[in-house]
This record gives C-alpha cells, sequence and structure tokens, in this order.
C-alpha cells in the first residue's frame, strides 16, 4: 500500500478516496469512468504492466493512447480492483556486462482476487 501511495504521489493524483464511493457502479456514478466495460479495458492493460526503475513514461503514452488517465488508476487501486508492487531488479548473472542499461528497481501492476473477477465479467 506504501508503494501504491507512493507511485500516486508521483503521478500526481488526488489524495480524496474512492475506497467508499460504491464499487464499480460509484466509479461510473462520480465519473470517473464511463461504463463497466471501461473498467475492464483499464485493468487488463495495466495487469502486469511493468515499470523499469518506475518510470512512468511508458505507462503515460499508453494511457493516452487507448483514451485513458492517471487520475483513473488511483480509484482502481482505492477499491481494491489493483495494486501496484515495485522492488530492487535483480541483475541475473549472464546479463552483468550490460549492467549499465538494466533498471535499479522494477514496478508493476497486478489484479486482485476482486480485480480478476471484475475482468472476468464474474
Amino acid at each position: 500500500m506504501v508503494l501504491a501511495s507512493e507511485l500516486l504521489d508521483l503521478i500526481g493524483a488526488s489524495k480524496l478516496s474512492f475506497a467508499d464511493v460504491g464499487g464499480i457502479e460509484g466509479l461510473i456514478k462520480v465519473g470517473v469512468f464511463s461504463n463497466k466495460e471501461d473498467i475492464v479495458n483499464l485493468l487488463c492493460i495495466l495487469d502486469g504492466f511493468n515499470l523499469p526503475d518506475d518510470d512512468l513514461d511508458w505507462l503515460e503514452d499508453t494511457l493516452l493512447e487507448r483514451g485513458y488517465t492517471f487520475s483513473q488508476i488511483e480509484p482502481l487501486i482505492d477499491t481494491g480492483l489493483i495494486e501496484y508492487t515495485s522492488q530492487r531488479y535483480v541483475v541475473p548473472i549472464e546479463l552483468l556486462d550490460i549492467r549499465d542499461t538494466l533498471p535499479d528497481t522494477i514496478g508493476w501492476f497486478q489484479l486482485t482476487e476482486l480485480g480478476k473477477k471484475i475482468a472476468k465479467g464474474s
């Protein structure tokens, strides 16, 4: 949760909590998303999305290309649909020669159990 908060600080997300808006229907009602399909599509985009050195450039480009914004990620985290994890990148021995081009950390998004149910349409 701390890492998710740090990511949100990096992207300048609002400090408002979306945990109590009423789940998916609440996110649609308050205008964060137009419909459930938009939520499912963004969950699928984010699931497994890697951020070398927690660099948000790739994510920003991907979101913009597909009609989404950073501000839509926070509600997905707050409502327990997706989480962000970051850890130190361990360089495999066979890549030690190119160490300067490898990241120091790697971060990724993953669906929670609830997020998996929503993405599957259950």
